[in-house]
Order: structure tokens, then sequence, then C-alpha cells
């Protein structure tokens, strides 16, 4: 059965982080972690303005959720814990591992694991994580040239480190490959910089 809240008390619910809950709002939370509808349940574990203390206890909860819609939006909810966080990363869903990638607070260890994920979606992911680290970003520098969401958000990315664009420059310059050359030339997302350098080699 869904659960029904009255209005007001969903005004109440949706208020500031640090405006004080009653326990009555608190119980109702929890109510709506094991509700019948999976986007009640996704919609909880997209909640951000609610206190940690409480969040420690639901997201848990809703990390093994059995729909993976849910499982994805606690991976790249931004107070989920390193557990948490952990215990996703192994998720049977590749779409839910996606999401840990992604996500800033992922343990350093963890993202350079997934950096190597037979999924290309996965390392494109990490290679967008401006908390990766720089382990992580020589891994997925050897992919540069075949995967190409991987490369356009590793460049795009502003924490890589610079002797990792300049293999990339120097693996350009070599003429590895000119339709990767062309590729970053036409990729609105490749910083002027980067355009910069390669746009002598055509």
């Amino acid at each position: 059965m869904v659960l029904k809240i009255p209005d007001e008390v969903l005004k109440q619910l949706a208020r500031d982080e640090d405006a004080p809950m009653t326990p009555r709002e608190i119980e109702i939370l929890f109510e709506l972690a094991k509700d019948a509808d999976w986007k009640v349940r996704a919609g909880l574990a997209c909640r951000e303005d609610i206190p940690t203390e409480i969040l420690t206890e639901i997201l848990p909860e809703l990390a093994e959720d059995e729909d993976k819609r849910v499982r994805e939006r606690v991976a790249e909810h931004g107070k989920a814990s390193k557990e948490v966080l952990i215990k996703l990363a192994e998720d049977d869903d590749v779409c839910v591992q996606e999401k840990v990638a992604g996500n800033q607070e992922t343990p350093k260890e963890v993202l350079i694991k997934l950096a190597n994920h037979s999924f290309e979606n996965v390392r494109a992911s990490v290679a967008g994580n401006p908390e990766a680290p720089v382990e992580a970003f020589a891994l997925l520098v050897n992919a540069l040239f075949y995967d190409d969401e991987v490369r356009r958000n590793l460049l795009a990315n502003p924490n890589i480190p610079p002797e990792d664009v300049d293999q990339f420059i120097n693996d350009l310059r070599n003429g590895r490959d000119d339709e990767v050359r062309k590729s970053v030339l036409e990729d609105p997302n490749t910083p002027e910089a980067i355009r910069a350098r390669v746009q002598p080699l055509r």
C-alpha cells in the first residue's frame, strides 16, 4: 500500500536541512524508504536536505533496494557514506557502478579500480570525476584513443595532471591516430588550451 502523506507534512519535510525534525517526520522518512512505489523510494534517495544522521540510516537500506533505479540515486548521492559507495561499486548493474564512478565522495581506491572497468561508460565517469586520483588518470590515458567518452571527459577534467596531457599531445604529434586528432578539434568540449596545441598538427 502506498503511503499517503499529508501536504502540510511534505512541506515540513522539504524545509531546510538545519531545521529540527519531529519524531513523526523522521518516522515518515523511514516509512517512505519502504514504500511500494519505486519512484517514492528513488525520490527519497535523491534528497540532500535530510539531516545527515538520518541519511546514514536510510541510504544503506536504499542501497540494497531491489530496483536498480533506486540504487542509482543512492550511488550518486553527495552524502552517501564510504561504506555504501564501496558496496555499490560492486553492484550487479553497470549503471549503478557508473554513478559511483562519478560521485566525488567515492574513495580513491575505488575510483582506481573502476578506471579499469570493462565498460566505457564507467571509465568515462571516472575520467570526468574531479576527485579522481592521478593513478586513475594514468590508467585512463591509455584508453584515450579507443574511448571517445573517456577522452572527452578526461580532457575536460581540470585536474588531469599536465604530464598526462603532454603524453596525449605527444601521441598526436607522432600521428598515432588522425581520427582522434580530428575528433579532438571538432569536439566543443575540448579545452581551448588543448585545442591550441593540437591545431598546428592538422
